[in-house]
């Protein structure tokens, strides 16, 4: 025996004495740990700590390996009752397909064969003069009868109504007609929810906001009242009628229009082929707010003109000439201002609306002041200078012309016929 161990240190392979020497010099990885711990190693890892107070280890055990094995277990649930009845349902439906198509008009399906529209609530949210448009909140409620929708209550666990995604059963061709642009109110979430009772009937309610086409007339404006319509329409094959329920709501406005009537509803139906059109309409009338048109532009102008021609009839300094020229091109470039804004704000047409008369008249009444004022001074200045000449005998046209008196009150008289002009502009506006 000695002599293997002396033949295996001959060769340099460690004895029995010398790895296990080796093996108390090796470093104990839980040496770290303090006493009164207590180390759980896995697989020579520490990972845990756990306080142990009171209890001394003063040795540990290491290379201890530790499996553990999670068996997972999936539990199908039971599919519920409603479940089930709407798989049934939608079994080989066709969402494509018309449930009306190729029935036969009579008493007994007749009511199965309607699509009524109730307008639940309409907001003017604004008015586009330019496009001659307006843009409203809608809240419609849709009703309809598909027969492939129906079941027996009394088959399906006593369930008398279901909710769906409006994009899985088949929904009329009604649409908004005569918009430029139709925005849902919630672009991010998905369809519309549609309710369906054990009947086979559905309800579905949509919420837009449609910017409907509206011919309007700005010959008044600012005191203008435009009549427009919210506007629906069905297309579809013959078998489908389109029914309104009566319900009147009140039109709300949030813009610069008041509403003067309230909305009353009127029908158009067109059938041609086997093939139907049916357009519902909710006629209203707007009137304008005036009162940002009064105050901000219609009396700033007057006052802004009386300013001028004051300063005009009433100046006599050796410069009246160049200061009533002055004051005539400030007014009219400033007048000018005001055309400018009615220009954005209305479209072009072959009419002038009234405010526009209103600043033209304004424009007019300045610059036939500011000439007559130039004229007078001319013809003032001729008449003194001939009157110098002459020594003294000069025709009475020009002594009129001559005389301060005379010539102020000539004056006076053509501001206040300016004066009765502008006002007489703005009550007949």
């Amino acid at each position: 025996m000695n002599g293997r161990q002396a033949s295996k240190r001959d060769m340099g392979i460690p004895t029995v004495a010398a790895r296990r020497k080796a093996a108390l010099k090796r470093p104990n990885p839980m040496k770290s740990l303090p006493k009164g711990k207590i180390g759980i190693v896995l697989l020579g890892v520490r990972l845990a700590v756990i306080q142990t107070p009171g209890l001394a280890v003063d040795r540990w055990l290491s290379n201890v390996g530790v499996c553990f094995f999670l068996l997972l277990s999936t539990c199908r649930a039971t599919p519920s009752a409603s479940t089930k009845l709407i798989e049934r349902l939608l079994d080989g439906y066709n969402s494509q397909a018309s449930p009306y198509v190729g029935r036969i008009k009579n008493k007994k399906n007749s009511n199965s064969q309607t699509v009524s529209l109730r307008l639940a609530r309409a907001v003017i949210t604004s008015v586009d003069e330019r496009d001659m448009s307006v843009r409203i909140l809608v809240t419609v409620n849709y009703k309809w009868v598909d027969p492939r929708l129906a079941w027996d209550p009394a088959k399906e666990d006593d369930i008398s109504q279901i909710s769906l995604k409006s994009d899985a059963i088949w929904l009329p061709d009604i649409y908004p007609c005569e918009t430029i642009k139709i925005n849902p109110v919630f672009k991010d979430l998905p369809a519309t929810g549609v309710l369906i009772r054990y009947d086979g009937s559905v309800r579905m309610d949509t919420q837009q906001v449609i910017q409907y086409i509206c011919q309007m007339d700005f010959d008044a404006f600012p005191f203008d009242k435009q009549s427009c319509s919210i506007c629906f329409a069905h297309d579809g094959p013959d078998g489908v009628a389109f029914d309104v329920i009566p319900d009147p709501i009140e039109l709300k406005s949030i813009s610069e229009w008041d509403v003067a009537s309230n909305l009353t509803s009127g029908e158009e139906r067109t059938e041609q082929d086997g093939m139907h059109s049916h357009r519902v309409l909710f006629h209203f009338s707007l009137t304008r707010r005036s009162f940002f048109w009064i105050f901000l532009i219609i009396i700033p102008t007057f006052l802004f003109c009386l300013v001028a021609l004051v300063g005009v009839f009433f100046y006599e300094g050796h410069d009246a000439v160049q200061t009533a020229a002055s004051i005539g091109l400030t007014t009219m470039t400033s007048l000018m201002l005001v055309v400018i804004i009615l220009s954005d704000a209305l479209d072009k047409s072959n009419n002038l609306p009234e405010l526009g008369w209103l600043v033209f008249v304004e424009i007019v009444v300045v610059c036939i002041s500011v000439i007559i004022v130039l004229l007078l001074d001319a013809a003032r200045s001729l008449a003194l200078r001939f009157e110098n000449e002459a020594k003294g005998s000069c025709p009475s046209l020009l002594r009129f012309l001559t005389a301060k008196r005379l010539y102020r009150t000539m004056r006076f008289t053509l501001f206040m016929l300016s004066i009765t002009a502008l006002v007489l502009n703005i009550f007949l506006t």
